[in-house]
């Protein structure tokens, strides 16, 4: 067995002697995420990349709470904190809520520059979450799915496929958040209306990625913790694509309204046969994936396409990105993640292509032209839940193990 001992002041990224919740640092290390050893993440010749990640991350996020100045960081206090925020905040909302759903599409807009015929959007701040479709907490069977495969070559593919989209659904995360924290698309109309609120957003965002990785969570289908909700319609019997938003407060609503157009943008990943597609989305897209989507994903984001300034051009740039077949997708996400020469190459090229009128026309085109009947039903959580299918033997001896110092 080979062993690993990490010692943190070697690792120049990765410093202020914070130890991963272990609870995280079990799964990690082992790479039982909602990625698992996904073939888009580039090698390491020291640390595992997913580790290296997940601590940035997790550095990120306490640097950022332990400016507020909180009474504690205790999770239950930290807890309540967020209770008192969010009702705060409900009560501040209520009498806007028209303004700030009117606010919400403009900064959407204003982010992606979506052209107005070609996708309905409905947004709606909300008391409570209300669902049309059953939520997918984990992964369907293949016996629910019945799904049949051509031959053995076609389970290893459609096995990629799955990777392939669990991987994208972890940068859908990443940019819904990444985008959805630029408060010049709506602080300033906001702080005209109540200055209040953008302070109580700052603190809610700040405890609640701070809760994503010290709280471990179980959730089922009796106790979900809904803050937010977006259905997405593609192709639908030759309509226009659509989104349809709630969120119980702004923040929640403009990041969940982001991954709405994100999951329209993706659709371009998924296999050509409409059968198997159902089958990736079936396999890839569920609840108990979502908070190590986030975990590592908002890193993924700005490692991949985080220096893009033109926000106009990023649905054109993804979209070409997801549509790679397998193998080049697999390659070019390591040599991006990797700063490789060709690395930045490829993310230059994508840009110096995305000519906005005409690359942009074609993008929307081949959305309405796409015909795929799918609703995908993501939700956002005030904490981090453990993911129940991932697992972790603690007595497992075997493989690559990464032991921090404590």
């Amino acid at each position: 067995m080979k062993k690993v001992y990490i010692n943190e002041s070697s690792i120049s990224s990765i410093v202020n002697g914070r130890l991963l919740p272990q609870f995280l640092f079990k799964l990690v290390k082992s790479h039982y995420t909602s990625l698992g050893e996904n073939n888009a993440f580039p090698t390491s010749d020291e640390y595992p990349f997913d580790y290296i990640l997940l601590k940035e991350r997790y550095n990120e996020v306490c640097d950022t709470i332990e400016e507020f100045g909180f009474e504690s960081l205790d999770e239950d206090y930290l807890i309540g904190e967020l209770s008192k925020l969010v009702k705060m905040c409900k009560e501040l909302e209520m009498p806007i809520r028209d303004t700030l759903e009117k606010i919400c599409e403009n900064s959407l807009n204003k982010l992606f520059a979506i052209p107005e015929e070609s996708i309905n959007m409905h947004f709606k701040l909300v008391d409570k979450i209300k669902f049309k479709n059953n939520i997918r907490f984990e992964p369907e069977s293949k016996d629910d799915i019945k799904y049949t495969f051509k031959d053995i070559a076609d389970i290893d593919l459609t096995s990629n496929e799955v990777m392939k989209r669990r991987f994208i659904d972890a940068l859908i995360q990443g940019a819904s958040y990444t985008y959805s924290c630029i408060e010049g698309l709506y602080i300033s109309e906001i702080d005209k209306i109540n200055q209040d609120l953008p302070r109580l957003y700052r603190r809610i965002r700040a405890i609640n990625d701070y809760l994503l990785f010290i709280k471990k969570e179980k959730m089922d289908d009796k106790k979900p913790m809904q803050g937010s909700y977006v259905e997405t319609h593609i192709g639908l019997d030759n309509k226009k694509c659509g989104i349809n938003v709630q969120g119980i407060i702004f923040p929640l609503l403009f990041q969940e309204a982001i991954r709405g157009m994100f999951e329209i943008f993706s659709v371009h990943g998924l296999p050509q046969d409409l059968e198997k597609a159902k089958y990736v989305v079936k396999k890839s897209d569920f609840i108990l994936a979502e908070p190590w989507d986030l975990r590592l994903g908002v890193g993924l984001w700005r490692m991949l396409f985080g220096e893009i300034k033109d926000t106009n051009i990023i649905p054109y740039v993804f979209t070409e990105f997801v549509r790679l077949p397998i193998d080049e997708f697999n390659m070019t996400s390591k040599e991006i993640l990797s700063h490789t020469e060709k690395g930045n190459e490829i993310v230059r090229t994508l840009v110096k292509h995305a000519e906005y009128d005409n690359g942009y026309q074609q993008f929307t085109n081949r959305i309405n032209a796409k015909n795929l009947d799918k609703s995908l039903i993501k939700d956002s959580y005030f904490s981090g839940a453990e993911t129940n299918g991932y697992e972790l033997d603690s007595n497992d001896d075997s493989g690559d193990v990464i032991e921090e110092n404590e």
